[in-house]
């Protein structure tokens, strides 16, 4: 059964698909056992009760069909619309292409290969009814492309060939001639010709007795020798210098004619040194033109429809989608009405207003720059959101359930001034808003009422979030830098003690009643 692409090999990735589910669902076991480690099972199920545990499946369903859809599409799944059928009455000539590094050489401009490519594409011109199929070597020999009519086809596979397309150097003729043999119908002992294109340099003896095997069989070897008997020095196309060997002496590469002629008697064929590109061409034409021809009816030209472009949208499109399912930041207000999302991710930056019991979108903003930090007022009139390197915190009115800009508080001039307000928390009480900043390592004291500051206190280090107790005589703020919780005493305005919890802290939490506070640690084990 012939499957419907057009580069089988690449599906081999599909195997990885599998593999990296199974890694996703080891990593949700290893969660949900950390989770049950936490404490007290009723705890944790409060304090993860507002969480989407949905979310992180969701987007793993939609990469794992994204990547699935990407590689289908690089393997070009299609369908035939019909094949061209053609009568020819011609021979099938293999060509063995010699890509070493020693045909980089320039006693030919611009150097043997390209000079060898040029005369394939003109010969390939003058082979009007016959099929082409392509073998390339250097160290080991790769079929490039199996026996076509489709010419247009062995002229895009033949500007491809480099010596990158063999990884091992080296002249395995012998090898060479090999594979094209087995690319021949085997039944038949004539209209089969090969044509080798080498430099015969550092060929190995077995080839002369491939050549008079394959010349048993019905093969005639026809061989063009690329190069001069003089010889030139190799350019390395990697350092653009020349090659040179262990003692430092710069490689000469000469042609060996005698070994290509010698192959090409073995072979029942001639042996052509290049020197005239038509010249050539036209002899080794000529000789091909003697040959016994047969009919064949070619079906090989068969026309199909490419879907790589459908597959490839709707990867995008769950691409897309996934990045809409990003993880957020969510608070919701005192009465449990209304929750506020910011959206700080690569995608474009948004304000969300949600609400709470009906899960509809009440409003969606886009903001210019925005960070962690994001508080209600205790009256549920304003949302307080930290402006990231712009260096303000953006107060915004909630009117009738849509966000309408308010105000801003500046802590300083922006970017590339150093400040970066993250976490935020607001004591209404005092019409006082507390901010840390992740730049300049400060805890700002703000005046809601005046819009000033009344305060900057320096950190140790740079601070992710800041959380009141529930009496707010005390903030916890997460110091990143630091790997500690630092204890600020509200009433005193100053740290009065601070917690080790491991690396990075970042985002906090508490219990209701303030018993427990809870620290997330990016890099703790």
């Amino acid at each position: 059964m012939i499957l419907p692409f057009q580069y089988t090999y690449l599906l081999w990735l599909l195997i990885f698909l599998p593999v990296i589910t199974g890694i996703y669902f080891y990593a949700r076991k290893k969660r949900k056992v950390a989770f049950q480690k936490m404490g007290d099972p009723l705890l944790v199920k409060e304090l993860t009760a507002n969480f989407n545990t949905s979310s992180p499946y969701k987007k793993f369903l939609l990469l794992f069909f994204a990547m699935a859809l990407i590689i289908v599409s690089l393997a070009n799944f299609r369908s035939p619309k019909g094949s061209e059928k053609i009568t020819r009455n011609g021979i099938d000539v293999m060509i063995a292409l010699d890509v070493s590094n020693s045909m980089l050489a320039q006693d030919i401009t611009p150097n043997r290969l390209e000079r060898a490519k040029q005369f394939l594409n003109k010969l390939i011109d003058k082979l009007d009814n016959d099929r082409i199929g392509i073998v390339v070597f250097a160290g080991k020999a790769y079929l490039q492309m199996p026996l076509t009519g489709d010419h247009s086809a062995a002229k895009m596979y033949l500007s491809a060939a480099t010596p990158q397309t063999i990884p091992t150097q080296g002249t395995v003729i012998s090898e060479a001639l090999k594979m094209c043999y087995s690319s021949f119908n085997s039944k038949e002992k004539k209209y089969k010709t090969v044509v080798l294109i080498s430099d015969g340099e550092d060929h190995e003896e077995n080839a002369l007795k491939v050549a008079e095997e394959m010349a048993q069989q019905g093969v005639v070897i026809n061989t063009i020798g690329m190069g001069t008997p003089e010889g030139a020095p190799i350019m390395d196309p990697v350092t653009n210098e020349l090659k040179k060997d262990e003692q430092g002496i710069t490689v000469i590469t000469k042609l060996n004619e005698q070994a290509l002629a010698d192959i090409a008697k073995k072979g029942n064929g001639d042996y052509k040194l290049f020197s005239n590109t038509d010249a050539v061409v036209n002899a080794l034409y000529t000789n091909l033109s003697t040959m016994d021809k047969r009919t064949v009816i070619d079906d090989s030209l068969v026309n199909y429809k490419s879907w790589f472009q459908i597959l490839l949208g709707a990867a995008l499109l769950f691409l897309i989608i996934e990045l809409f399912v990003a993880e957020v930041k969510k608070v919701r207000t005192q009465s449990k009405k209304l929750m506020a999302v910011t959206n700080n991710g690569q995608s474009t930056q948004s304000l969300q207003l949600i609400d709470v019991q009906t899960e509809k979108i009440l409003d969606n903003i886009e903001i210019a720059k925005s960070w962690l930090g994001l508080q209600f007022s205790s009256d549920e009139k304003y949302l307080y959101t930290s402006g990231g390197n712009d260096n303000w915190i953006l107060q915004y009115a909630i009117l009738k359930n849509k966000l309408q800009l308010k105000d801003s508080i500046l802590l300083g001039a922006k970017w590339p001034n150093k400040i970066s307000p993250a976490g935020i928390a607001i004591d209404d009480a005092k019409h006082l808003l507390y901010v840390v900043t992740k730049d300049n390592n400060s805890l700002y004291l703000i005046n809601l009422t005046t819009k000033k500051i009344i305060q900057q206190i320096k950190l140790p280090a740079e601070a992710y979030t800041c959380l009141l107790s529930p009496n707010k005589k005390e903030l916890y703020i997460s110091c990143w830098g630091c790997d500690k919780i630092l204890i600020f005493d509200t009433q005193k305005n100053s740290i009065r003690t601070e917690i080790a919890v491991g690396d990075n802290p970042n985002d906090i939490c508490r219990t209701a009643n303030g018993k427990y506070l809870f620290v997330a640690g990016s890099n703790t084990k």
